[in-house]
């Protein structure tokens, strides 16, 4: 058998990132509407509960998604309710992980997978019962999530409350804000804001996004500038248009969400005190689709979407990342690569991989690749690269 051996200098160009590197993060979407499980299409709020569902509150009803394309309906065909039209979903309420309000202002327990009409009892024993929706009271306004979709209608010359805890909340003013506990002032200082609709919970502190992009968080009597960290700073557009950016908060789910561009990033506090930023869904318009809310479950890397008028979205994230090396269409078939060093691979086309896309190229092997012959390659122990091109070997060290 005829052998030949050639010792070839191992010369690694660098790919030129900006035109090869892609986006590898890739979701599976589903979209389910009042034909295919969901009641009706106005997806207000999406909450998960501790035994593994995920509910919706629509205007036809609450809604157990049980995962797949299986949803559970809940409305006056189902509960002794006067309305199946649900306001929002509050957090847990006396011996209930989460609470849900109709409009006729029937309050809804859930726990343990379970929903029930609570009596007027248990609403007002309700450990959250300060939010509950009071027709009769119009100078206040409980704020359990953004976007709201009272934002349109309500002036903002009343007042605001955002909740801390259980018997604690944030009032804010037009001019001021306010810790209340039990009802009783604890704390108050001045601050003047254009929106009431820019404060938010993150964690155990109120935060307010400014109208130019930047974020600040109340400790005690103070406002404090905060530093965003994480995958938005790697946004082509964040210093240009950080002041476009929208909140998404979901309070009931505790998760609060920065959407700038199509792309959407989770906020996590950090012990330093600043916050980074989780890129969680991109490419995805969520002003066209009419998004009003959003959860991201992390263990399953999912996130769902409720719109106003188009239903709901689940994005669930591939476990694999397609990477192409920037060449024709023929030159993105792949019949054979190794491993070599730095957590990197080769293909027999001579192109050097990494997790994040193509970043270097061997010539010598891309020219002996050309051929056509691109089904052979290997290392060795002693990490040589060993390649089969018709009837040669050839060794590259």
């Amino acid at each position: 058998m005829f052998k030949s051996t050639l010792l070839l200098l191992l010369l690694l160009l660098s790919v030129n990132a900006a035109s090869a590197i892609t986006d590898t993060i890739s979701y599976a979407r589903q979209r389910f509407t009042d034909e295919n499980g969901l009641p009706q299409n106005s997806v207000k709020n999406i909450v998960p509960d501790k035994a593994g569902f995920i509910w919706l509150a629509t205007e036809n009803g609450m809604v157990r998604y049980e995962g797949g394309n299986h949803f559970r309906i809940f409305n006056k065909n189902e509960l002794n309710i006067a309305s199946s039209r649900i306001s929002y979903i509050l957090p847990g309420a006396g011996q209930y992980e989460l609470s849900a309000q109709t409009e006729q202002q029937e309050m809804l327990g859930i726990t343990k997978g379970k929903i029930c009409l609570q009596d007027a009892e248990e609403t007002n024993r309700a450990t959250y019962s300060y939010l509950v929706l009071k027709p009769w009271v119009t100078d206040t306004l409980s704020v359990t999530g953004l976007p709201s979709a009272f934002e349109k209608i309500i002036q903002a010359n009343i007042v605001f409350q955002f909740p801390l805890d259980t018997h604690s909340c944030f009032m804010v003013h037009q001019d001021s804000v306010k810790l209340m506990k039990d009802r009783k002032e604890m704390l108050s200082f001045r601050f003047r804001n254009t929106s009431p609709w820019r404060f938010f919970m993150l964690g155990a502190q109120l935060h307010y996004l400014d109208e130019q992009g930047r974020l600040m968080v109340f400790e005690g009597t103070q406002a404090r500038s905060v530093a965003l960290s994480g995958d938005i700073l790697r946004h082509p557009g964040f210093n240009e248009r950080r002041s476009t950016m929208k909140i998404y908060w979901n309070l009931p789910a505790q998760e609060t969400f920065l959407y700038l561009d199509k792309v959407c990033y989770l906020l996590q506090a950090l012990p330093d005190g600043s916050v980074n930023t989780l890129r969680v869904l991109h490419d995805f318009d969520f002003e066209r689709n009419r998004i009003l809310s959003v959860y991201y479950d992390a263990a399953q890397a999912r996130i769902f979407l409720g719109s106003t008028t188009r239903g709901l979205f689940i994005f669930s994230r591939q476990p694999f990342h397609v990477l192409n090396g920037g060449g024709d269409q023929d030159d993105e078939v792949y019949y054979a690569q190794t491993g070599i060093a730095g957590n990197r691979l080769i293909t027999a086309q001579g192109i050097v991989f990494d997790t994040s896309g193509p970043v270097a190229a061997l010539p010598l092997l891309k020219e002996k690749s050309a051929g056509g012959d691109r089904f052979s390659i290997v290392t060795d122990r002693q990490n040589n690269i060993w390649y089969k091109a018709g009837d040669m070997l050839y060794k590259f060290n």
